[in-house]
């Protein structure tokens, strides 16, 4: 994305404030393809730290590899 787009701006002037946030939300149509890709591009990042943050809990399981059985199987017996 580029920094000169309007939601890039706002973002960049005011911060991840919900305010803000809402602003941008309310942005005119032809602007809103660009707000969808910059709210996707920052729950990635938050979402990312996150998850390598926690990845390795065994209290957070929904962030472990499911497709994994061995996972799969400490999940069933937690439910225990």
């Amino acid at each position: 994305m580029k920094p000169a787009y309007t939601c890039c701006v706002l973002l960049k002037r005011f911060g991840l404030k919900m305010h803000v946030l809402q602003e941008i939300a309310k942005l005119p149509l032809r602007e809103l393809d660009r707000v969808w890709i910059l709210y996707l591009s920052i729950f990635k990042i938050a979402y990312h730290r996150r998850f390598e943050k926690e990845k390795d809990n065994p209290d957070k399981w929904w962030y472990w590899d499911l497709g994994e059985e061995e996972n799969f199987k400490k999940i069933t017996m937690l439910q225990k």
